[in-house]
């Protein structure tokens, strides 16, 4: 029986017996089980330190697990191996990796040591995997681990992976004060104290016998309080100074001062660090004075004097019609822009020569860019102890993705420290991001409130976020909006976003007038020439969606012909070729379900010609999405007629653009057209000029119309007609002349015929 006093012949003689045996057997279980939950254990669970053989401290901060053998020593003996220098004096093993551990742990696991077991349900937790933490700490407690009780406990209050079990909770506190956890007998003892037992400060003053602060001072707070009387008190803090007394020694003394040094050291270091800069790394513009973007592409080091010149002023000082003009000086020191990179290099290698820590910086981004990493840190080091901050910022990087030297996560800080505390938005946020992966909310917190207020978005979102989860309080991170925006608007000047808007025009306008090399259709396939613009001389393989030219589909069908060949299977996809409409609209379906962007717009232009402009857009849209650049046109030209939308002359360009940059002559001739109708006389003859290249008839048309009136000159009149001729005569070839008198006279024999099938499917005109 649970009482251990009675012993029964049968299951029915102690049935039979039990009403009577019943509450002296309970009564007596109860106390052979406080007499194990109140035997005071001869030390805590964890032990005494394998080293110097003493006590192990209670706060779990004042010992140290080595993580190659994972045994506990004292912040003494650790103290006294950092300043040997040695290996594990354990296991004389050196310190694994972050990969080698986890592999260590799992192996130990494995082979069923609860510690690891333990460490295993950690992680899960730390994961948010509460029921695999609870099956490897249900483990753990059953092999006899009894720091494994102290976290079920934690799961079993919080209702973490299980259901909330008061009675659960309060068989592992027992289990963990029974092993000789000091602070879960110090819970059991709050436990019994709320509900005014006297138990409480039994195990309140077992738990200040293994040296347990709180419970001495809430033993301490009873006595005041008349709870208890002096001489418990006396008892129990007698014992607490004993427990604290044989746990001293030199070793653990000199951890504890160095510890309070580096304490106040750290202080020191976050006053600084946490010092809100005066502003950005960047600093101001050399010119106009007002602070510069922390968008590098929005302002300048000029090569010849390592000054910053936002692009308002460059582009008012040295630029005309977006380069650089050639008479031009630098606006900060007077010498000769640099022309070109020759010019940038030779005025940086003589500014690195003179120690000029800018100068430096940029050889070893060049060397970055080239990825000769050891290079770049040489140079990156070089620059950093000449003061650049943007080189610390660099060599943080390198030293957390491992490039040109081994990770190092102590230098990633040091090096982000040191660019933080020189104002870099970006260090301060990557000193967030790190704290804040190490837990650490209250200080990532900070340095997403310092990077914001220098104008930093992404720490703005992460400060948002911590506010929706309450981590930031509403008022504070109202005061970091206004900052964040005030040092925006600081870096703000008509002057600036005039420069910003004219530059993006330009490039924007580079790439519009950059002449395609071949047109969107490419060149045939099979004889390589460039596709006829007229789509009428060009079909659609429906079984693959290949653009072949009427030439090569003749002789193609000549072949077949000759070789009795009744398959006609397609050169490219091999497969039988549709013999009948039904056929090829099978085939077209197929490759729309394929998401065929060349067969989703030939379906768009079937639905077009029925009048369902809407379904047509739909498909065209799609297409255009998938890369297709007929479907940019087609769309540019639905919104220029209000065709199932309405008229939009801003979508209307946007969509001709992307086709005329695809090399579309048409989406091309039409924005040429636009613009000269509107008056930009200039920009409408260049767009007309470049589709008249590709052989565009109507552009070249107009080209003859608009030259008697003075639009083009005459040596860019001969050009446009040169190379129109020229266009057109690359896309001539015997096969084509042949397949062309053949349709003229109606002999071409693989034009679709009810009785006779073809598999071209022929692209409709818009």
């Amino acid at each position: 029986t649970g009482c251990k006093s009675a012993r029964y012949c049968s299951i029915n003689c102690q049935r039979d017996a039990w009403p009577n045996h019943k509450f002296a057997c309970k009564t007596r279980a109860a106390k052979l089980q406080d007499e194990i939950l109140f035997r005071r254990p001869e030390s805590t669970h964890l032990g005494d330190c394998p080293m110097c053989l003493l006590p192990l401290e209670v706060e779990h901060t004042k010992s140290i697990m080595m993580t190659c053998c994972s045994k506990m020593i004292c912040d003494g003996c650790d103290y006294a191996n950092e300043l040997r220098d040695v290996e594990c004096p354990l296991c004389c093993q050196p310190v694994p990796t972050d990969e080698e551990l986890d592999l260590n742990v799992m192996k130990r696991a494995e082979a069923g040591d609860p510690v690891a077991i333990r460490q295993m349900g950690s992680k899960h937790s730390e994961r948010g995997d509460y029921e695999a933490a609870l099956k490897n700490f249900t483990r753990a407690a059953k092999l006899g681990d009894v720091e494994a009780h102290s976290h079920l406990v934690a799961l079993y209050q919080g209702g973490e992976g299980v259901e909330k079990d008061e009675k659960k909770e309060i068989y592992h506190l027992e289990q963990a004060a029974i092993g000789g956890n000091a602070l879960a007998r110090h819970n059991l003892g709050c436990e019994e104290g709320s509900k005014g037992s006297e138990r409480a400060i039994i195990h309140l003053i077992i738990a200040a016998s293994h040296g347990l602060d709180e419970s001495i001072e809430m033993l301490k707070g009873w006595y005041a309080d008349g709870h208890i009387n002096k001489e418990i008190y006396d008892k129990a803090r007698n014992l607490y100074q004993l427990a604290v007394d044989v746990r001293k020694s030199p070793q653990r003394e000199a951890a504890k001062l160095a510890k309070q040094n580096l304490g106040d050291e750290q202080k020191q270091r976050d006053a600084i660090l946490f010092k809100q800069p005066s502003s950005c790394h960047v600093g101001d513009c050399s010119i106009c004075l007002l602070p510069l973007p922390l968008d590098v592409t929005r302002y300048e080091m000029i090569a010849c004097c390592g000054k910053p010149v936002c692009g308002g002023c460059l582009y008012a000082s040295v630029m005309r019609d977006g380069e650089v003009a050639l008479d031009s000086k630098c606006p900060s020191c007077e010498q000769r822009f640099p022309q070109s990179q020759a010019d940038r290099d030779l005025y940086r290698m003589r500014r690195a020569e003179a120690n000029d820590a800018a100068a430096i910086l940029e050889i070893g981004t060049g060397c970055f860019m080239k990825e000769d990493y050891s290079s770049a840190f040489d140079y990156w080091t070089q620059a950093a102890k000449l003061g650049d901050i943007e080189a610390h910022y660099n060599l943080s990087s390198l030293y957390y993705e491992g490039k040109g030297v081994e990770k190092d996560e102590s230098k990633f800080v040091y090096h982000c420290e040191e660019a933080a505390i020189g104002g870099h938005p970006l260090a301060r946020r990557n000193l967030g991001a790190h704290e804040k992966d190490n837990q650490n909310t209250e200080r990532a917190n900070k340095h997403f409130t310092i990077a914001a207020s220098l104008g930093d978005d992404e720490s703005l979102k992460l400060l948002e976020e911590s506010c929706e989860s309450g981590k930031v309080k509403k008022d504070d991170f109202a005061a970091v909006v206004r900052a964040h925006k005030a040092a925006v608007d600081a870096t703000k000047s008509p002057q600036r976003e005039f420069a910003s808007v004219a530059l993006q025009q330009l490039e924007h306008d580079k790439l519009l007038f950059k002449r395609p090399e071949c047109s969107h259709l490419e060149d045939c396939p099979i004889c390589l020439l460039p596709m006829d613009l007229d789509n009428e001389k060009n079909g659609m393989l429906a079984c693959c969606s290949k653009l072949l030219c009427d030439g090569c589909m003749m002789a193609k069908k000549i072949s077949e012909e000759e070789r009795s060949d009744t398959d006609g299977k397609c050169p490219f996809c091999r497969q039988p070729c549709p013999k009948n409409e039904v056929e090829m609209k099978k085939n077209i379906k197929k490759r729309v379900d394929a998401n065929d962007p060349f067969a989703i717009r030939e379906k768009g232009l079937r639905c077009y010609e029925k009048g369902d402009h809407v379904t047509a857009l739909e498909l065209w849209a799609k297409a255009a999405n998938l890369g297709d650049i007929d479907a940019h046109f087609r769309l540019g030209k639905a919104y220029s007629l209000g065709e199932g939308v309405e008229k939009d002359v801003n979508k209307q360009t946007y969509y001709y653009e992307i086709a005329a940059i695809g090399g579309h002559p048409s989406a091309r001739f039409n924005l040429g057209a636009h613009d000269f109708n509107s008056g930009n006389i200039d920009r409408g003859v260049k767009h007309i000029m470049i589709s008249a290249s590709h052989g565009h008839d109507l552009s070249i048309q107009t080209i003859k119309q608009i030259y008697p009136l003075g639009y083009v000159t005459k040596e860019e009149f001969a050009a446009a007609l040169r190379a129109h001729k020229a266009a057109v005569d690359a896309t001539k070839s015997i096969q084509r002349e042949a397949s062309a008198e053949a349709q003229r006279n109606k002999t071409w024999p693989y034009v679709f015929h009810p009785d006779k099938g073809s598999h071209i499917s022929h692209p409709r005109n818009f």
